[in-house]
């Protein structure tokens, strides 16, 4: 049984479990835990994108175009190709 299949029957020592009602204040320690939790995940896709755009903005530094083919002019002296 997967854990994420909603239609798949309880097991049998979960099913004949009587339900007891939990504690309001356990409510809300498990409410603001799964709250935090969301949070967690939501900035750490936000990080996520933010650091996959600046990998992508550096490898198209790094190769010098910026959607067009042209190759980047050398802006050091010494990094021009010398002959002689």
């Amino acid at each position: 049984m997967s854990e994420h299949d909603a239609d798949a029957p309880l097991p049998d020592w979960l099913a004949d479990a009587s339900a007891e009602p939990v504690p309001a204040d356990v409510l809300r320690r498990m409410l603001g835990t799964v709250e935090a939790e969301v949070q967690r995940r939501a900035e750490g896709e936000t990080t996520r994108e933010r650091a996959a755009a600046i990998a992508a903005s550096l490898e198209r530094t790094n190769r010098g175009t910026y959607g067009i083919n042209v190759p980047r002019r050398p802006t050091v002296p010494h990094a021009e190709h010398r002959t002689g």
